[in-house]
């Protein structure tokens, strides 16, 4: 059996800083095509197409990383409406969030999420947690092909 096709990957997450963290930890010699969006609103366009960026233009991605603490629509809102749309249902979802409210979590997966990640305060730890996420859903986990 053939190596797979490189990944599709969608970051939704409002710090930079860790956006470009996520990215690094992310980029593998597979070519993964790591994109980023920062606030609900632009990932809710890019997904469910308002009115050009459809997923059935640029294909859905095969994961998708989410932060909870988004501008203007938030992670679970943003969830909830990937797991209630036909084109993004089956996509993987992995919340990563600098909280670890007991609540937070329980909704996260009662709305569908497939994996909830605190994001620790030491930067080793973080990245680490990163590549484990990487190891686990970019080089072991058969995912999804386009929408």
């Amino acid at each position: 059996m053939g190596r797979p096709a490189a990944a599709s990957i969608l970051v939704i997450e409002d710090d930079p800083a860790h956006a470009e963290l996520i990215g690094r930890a992310l980029s593998g010699e597979r070519g993964e095509r790591i994109d980023f969006l920062y606030d609900g609103v632009k990932a809710s366009e890019r997904l469910f197409g308002v009115p050009e960026a459809t997923v059935t233009d640029s294909g859905c991605p095969a994961l998708i990383l989410l932060d909870l603490d988004l501008p203007a629509v938030d992670g679970q809102e943003l969830l909830r409406r990937i797991r209630n749309d036909w084109r993004t249902c089956r996509t993987p979802v992995v919340v990563i969030s600098g909280m670890a409210d007991p609540g937070d979590v329980e909704e996260c997966y009662r709305l569908g999420a497939n994996a909830v990640l605190v994001k620790p305060a030491d930067f080793a730890e973080f990245v680490e947690m990163l590549r484990t996420l990487r190891r686990f859903w970019i080089d072991t986990v058969a995912l999804p092909g386009p929408g």
